[in-house]
């Protein structure tokens, strides 16, 4: 093309851009174009929704709990309180309903990502016909942004490598900072802004419920700043208080010694509160201790000081996490920006917790593998509970005394101890009734039509040009003005892993498998629940417009009734993928992998954030480690490899001096360390880690030696290692060592111990054959 036509080009388009729509092209009334940009209707809300984790019914003050949430206490005085808010029992599930407005089972998340298997309600994928509630602001001329958990991304789909369409971006969120796992070290989080693994921020003092508030705060000064026209809609879900059991020092502090009197008492305490507070009916009976956890008087002295300083953690957790969401708030007032917010304030996914086990632990994931600690190494670390370097857990009866005045715990679907969450709504704006109580049925997956109702857009049929399922949820927006309207949720059924309920007009009919869900993994009591035959298993009935508790079995009583709903039951189950039911965690399910059949692997510097479902399998066999490295100046050091963080794991680094280094540590059973001599001179080195494992069986010992350019530089045994993983959310990593640390760094080296003074060439993992090892 000639110079002086590409002039004439550039005129003509520059004359068509500067022109009013509809008369460049001679067009004098063409119909003008449609928007660049969406808009949202007029008038539509902020929305802010706040999702706890592992928070039982009776933990929070606001709901007659031990734990002080002013921030939740405040809400509630100025909006409404509900106390017949249902979740599905488990974090995952949960959030899928919440976030799709449809059932769990039914956009392929009816399992907890960590254990989901082939079945189509159960692959951990969430489906394409159920687009979230991000996606649909987002389309609605919303600004969308989700802090905290996700735990909605499959393991294979949660490296570097993507995709990413079921990352939180993917999934309609402009921003996102948080961690991709079901749980992180509170201290030293694995974080992902976006899509790209990040450090924490340096110094000391930090915590990562306060950091996610603080960039909830500012993500929302900046979009505000940038387009105030615009609502806004914020997921905040930080893993509190999920384990790791983690909060400041002087917020447990606040607790020492108010939990003495142990998990009966603190039942009968807190049903007492809530009786006073009106979130509980005046007859409502306090459900009975289940058969096999110990009566806190049964206890010796040494379990009840473990135990109740446990619970201190966890109340000092609950409360400091409170305090973050009361920053929200304050910031959403000072901007003026809280009258038009619909905040929505969910105080857990499910209901506290029994991962703890019956005895509670400083080391949980070890525990809940068959590896605990001695009550000896727990009771010399008693006060380091909560703090860096632990990894804590309380006692299963602290998870049941706090889900007051029900039965069971999270994890159980059949039973409101599972499910029943309190929630608290305000928007001043429309909401004007101030501490209102509303009590109609209401599940998680109804926040998304509320919010959209409350928003003014219609829940579209095709998104992206996909065919949308139909919603499950219904909108809560009656209620807000109307204390006594009739419900308008009146069916609901619930699953996790067998445990199975079914809601309908005020009756629930319940199906619990035995035995309890206190047993380690892989343990004997587990596989007679998981061979059990699914007839087999006993169903209670509830009138639950008179038996808010749960206290009254009426099987007996009108087995007809409760034969139609064990129907209805197996129609919802059947129409929402929730068949073929299986009993408990499936573990190594046929479904895709990073690592394939593969026993051969080479990483490159740059290959970090990758899951340990997503690495090389190195339990339960032997394995060769070789790492090219190039030195290229005397001093040095950093980390070359390493999987897993603090509480298990492993690291090859070059020490402050600059000498090799291997440690590996399986939870609080045993650990080694072995060191070279002297520092690496400049130049290539070749380092390797050779794991000979015991062999005849699961988590059996093995040999560690370490080598340099061939020569020994130390060996060491372990007595075990982990049987199933080092942790559901440290990482692999080549060059740094994201989350916590997995070795001992100098003190003084930066956040994650990079690798400095040369350059990793290549890392090699070669896993041995079955011959070869012991």
């Amino acid at each position: 093309m000639s110079h002086t036509i590409r002039r004439a080009w550039g005129v003509a388009l520059l004359t068509a851009a500067l022109m009013p729509i509809g008369v460049a092209h001679g067009q004098q009334a063409a119909a003008a174009a449609p928007p660049l940009q969406a808009r949202a209707p007029e008038g539509a809300p902020n929305v802010v929704v706040v999702l706890l984790d592992d928070v039982g019914f009776g933990a929070a003050s606001t709901f007659g709990g031990p734990a002080e949430t002013p921030a939740l206490d405040a809400l509630a005085h100025e909006g409404l309180r509900y106390n017949h808010f249902h979740t599905t029992a488990i974090c995952s599930p949960t959030r899928a309903a919440l976030l799709s407005g449809r059932n769990a089972h039914a956009v392929g998340i009816g399992a907890v990502l960590n254990t989901a298997d082939e079945r189509p309600g159960y692959h951990g994928v969430h489906v394409r016909d159920a687009a979230t509630i991000a996606e649909l602001l987002r389309d609605n001329g919303y600004n969308t942004a989700a802090f905290g958990k996700w735990h909605q991304t499959p393991d294979w789909e949660s490296s570097q490598s993507g995709p990413f369409d079921r990352w939180p971006t993917g999934q309609g969120f402009e921003k996102f900072y948080g961690f991709l796992g079901g749980e992180t070290d509170q201290f030293e989080p694995t974080l992902v802004e976006g899509t790209t693994p990040v450090m924490r921020p340096p110094g000391e003092g930090y915590h990562l419920t306060e950091d996610l508030a603080d960039r909830a705060i500012e993500w929302m000064r900046a979009q505000q700043s940038l387009t105030p026209e615009k609502p806004f809609f914020i997921y905040f879900a930080p893993g509190a208080a999920h384990a790791p059991l983690q909060a400041p020092k002087a917020w447990i502090e606040k607790y020492r010694g108010r939990f003495d009197q142990g998990w009966d008492k603190l039942r009968e305490e807190i049903i007492a509160r809530q009786k006073k507070l009106g979130v509980v009916p005046a007859d409502t009976r306090l459900t009975a201790r289940p058969e096999g956890l110990p009566a806190w008087d049964t206890l010796s002295a040494d379990d009840k000081r473990i135990a109740a300083r446990l619970m201190e953690v966890f109340a000092g957790f609950l409360a400091h996490t409170d305090a973050q969401v009361g920053r929200i708030v304050q910031a959403l007032k000072d901007s003026g920006e809280f009258e038009n917010t619909l905040f929505i304030y969910i105080v857990g996914d499910n209901g506290g917790s029994p991962d703890g086990g019956l005895s509670g632990s400083l080391n949980y994931m070890g525990a809940a593998q068959g590896l605990p600690e001695s009550r000896a190494r727990m009771l010399e670390r008693l006060e380091s509970f909560g703090g860096p370097g632990t990894y804590a857990m309380y006692p299963f009866g602290w998870g049941w005394a706090t889900n007051a005045p029900f039965q069971w715990t999270k994890s159980i679907a059949s039973h409101l101890g599972g499910t029943r969450n309190p929630m608290v709504v305000t928007w001043p704006k429309r909401i004007t009734e101030r501490g209102g109580l509303r009590s109609q049925f209401a599940h998680v997956n109804d926040i998304l039509p509320t919010v959209l109702e409350a928003a003014g857009i219609e829940a579209p049929s095709v998104v992206d040009g996909i065919k949308q399922k139909p919603l499950d949820g219904t909108s809560l927006l009656y209620s807000f003005t109307d204390a006594k309207a009739p419900e308008r949720h009146t069916t609901q059924y619930f699953e996790v892993y067998g445990h199975r309920a079914i809601y309908h007009e005020g009756w629930m009919a319940s199906a619990i498998r035995l035995p309890v869900p206190w047993f380690s993994l892989g343990k004997p009591e587990q596989a007679v629940a998981t061979e059990k035959p699914f007839e087999a298993d006993r169903w209670e009935l509830y009138d639950l417009r008179r038996d808010f508790s749960q206290a009254h079995d009426l099987a007996a009583r009108e087995p007809e009734r409760l034969r139609q709903l064990r129907v209805l039951f197996m129609q919802e189950a059947e129409r929402n993928q929730v068949l073929p039911l299986r009993a408990g965690p499936v573990l190594n399910a046929p479904l895709p992998s990073l690592t394939g059949q593969r026993t051969e692997f080479t990483y490159y510097p740059g290959a970090i954030g990758i899951p340990e479902k997503g690495a090389p399998r190195l339990l339960n066999r032997s394995w060769t480690l070789s790492a090219t490295i190039a030195v290229t100046a005397p001093g040095a050091r950093g980390v070359i490899a390493t999987m897993g963080g603090s509480s298990a794991g492993w690291s090859l680094y070059l020490d402050g001096a600059g000498r090799p280094v291997f440690a590996y540590r399986t939870f609080e059973v045993d650990s080694i360390e072995l060191a070279g001599e002297r520092a690496l001179e400049p130049g290539q080195h070749l380092l390797q880690v050779e794991f000979d494992y015991d062999g005849g069986g699961y988590a059996k010992g093995g040999t560690a030696r370490l080598l340099l350019d061939g020569e020994p530089q130390g060996e060491g045994r372990l007595a075990a290692t982990p049987p199933m993983w080092f942790s559901i959310h440290e990482t692999f990593d080549v060059g740094i060592d994201r989350g916590s640390a997995a070795g001992r760094y100098p003190p003084e080296g930066a956040l994650g111990y990079p690798f400095s003074g040369g350059r990793i060439e290549r890392v090699d993992v070669r896993l041995r054959p079955a011959e070869q090892q012991r």
